[in-house]
């Protein structure tokens, strides 16, 4: 079978028999767009990048709507994998993947607003970042954490996942719900955009970006489907085709003057980033995505996303010496990439080794032991 051909070339060694290294490249690369949008746009002056990446590097709002796909899909993929578990394990699993950095990078955010800039957030405000629903607070859904706003987002969607998709669910049963939902969102935006604050609501709004996530379950369930085609002179190219139109739909996407019609821009990126994290998942390029490297870039990835507003804060007088001296904007930019790329892949490293694989470990160890005191069958959360 195809599946077991594909999943024997894409994976890399690993502890985990089902891991598949295109989706830590992916998350990697999505999160390292985003570090490049930030270093353009939270620095004073902005920077200036090369012409010919311009629009790329300004785009980097993409890299959100390409980890939040890859992120229903291998929820979806996961989810497959341990179909047996209760849904509180689940929700375990979930709240110690997130909580533990995102707790340490909150104290560290109230610690320095209130000793550097003298700032007191309210009480109110932080008990909604421990419970993760202040997307649903205007005026908190960006969340007392730099970038967290995506955090915000991602838990609600954890929340509601076991209930949206379901491992013994038809291909119709699928589609049903995800259009249902998509519905939804239409009708949030109508209803939201009612209020004279709805448009500020509505640009961090949970319901927004729920249609990227759909697509995620959509391309998980095209690639289960697609994986599992015999070996033939026709599919084998497969996963390269449909990559390389994600490719060519995203430039023409990016350097076009004139909207896509139909959707808005943000759905044309998830239907963009649909089709590259299917042709990655189908093959394409594999060696690329199965690069060690890379992958331990990607898996470090929710730490480079949640510490790169403080490291580009931290390295503003780097970036102005360097400009100083290089009076090319270009290069300046590029020299400023490099070195703040290298030492967010640095703290990313530290971040996993001393935060988040710890607060995994804890919460494995929780699951254990739960299981080992009541028995899976007696907690029963769903």
């Amino acid at each position: 079978m195809r599946s077991e051909n594909l999943a024997a070339e894409i994976r890399v060694s690993n502890k985990d028999p089902a891991y598949f290294p295109f989706l830590d490249v992916l998350r990697g690369l999505a999160a390292s767009w985003v570090v490049m949008f930030h270093l353009i746009y939270i620095t004073t002056p902005n920077m200036a990048p090369p012409r010919l990446l311009d629009r790329l590097m300004k785009s980097g709002g993409m890299g959100v709507t390409l980890f939040f796909v890859v992120s229903a899909f291998s929820l979806c993929l996961s989810s497959e994998r341990n179909k047996n578990d209760r849904v509180w394990v689940f929700y375990l699993r979930r709240f110690f993947r997130i909580a533990p950095l995102f707790y340490a990078a909150l104290a560290l955010t109230l610690f320095r607003d209130q000793s550097v800039f003298g700032v007191k957030h309210d009480y109110a405000q932080i008990v909604s970042s421990l419970f993760f629903i202040f997307n649903f607070v205007n005026g908190w859904q960006e969340g007392i954490v730099w970038a967290s706003w995506t955090i915000g987002i991602e838990m609600v969607f954890y929340v509601l996942f076991p209930y949206i998709w379901k491992v013994n669910l038809t291909p119709p049963a699928v589609i049903f719900r995800v259009a249902s939902l998509c519905c939804a969102s239409i009708v949030a935006y109508s209803v939201i955009n009612a209020f004279p604050s709805g448009g500020q609501f509505w640009q961090w709004s949970f319901f927004k970006h729920l249609p990227s996530f759909l697509i995620g379950i959509l391309v998980y369930e095209a690639w289960k489907r697609l994986s599992r085609q015999p070996e033939t002179d026709a599919n084998k190219y497969t996963g390269s085709a449909i990559f390389s139109c994600g490719l060519l739909l995203g430039i023409a996407l990016l350097y076009s003057d004139q909207p896509f019609p139909l959707l808005a821009g943000l759905y044309w990126q998830g239907i963009i980033c649909a089709l590259l994290v299917l042709g990655a998942g189908l093959g394409a390029a594999h060696k690329f995505f199965s690069s060690p490297m890379l992958c331990r870039i990607g898996r470090n990835s929710y730490s480079i996303y949640l510490l790169h507003p403080l490291v580009i804060v931290v390295l503003q007088p780097v970036y102005k010496k360097i400009a100083d001296v290089i009076h090319s904007p270009s290069t300046s930019f590029l020299i400023s990439a490099a070195i703040t790329l290298f030492a967010i892949y640095l703290l990313a490293e530290l971040s996993w080794r001393f935060v988040e694989r710890p607060g995994l470990n804890m919460g494995a160890k929780i699951i254990r032991n739960l299981r080992s005191l009541f028995g899976q069958s007696q907690i029963k959360f769903d």
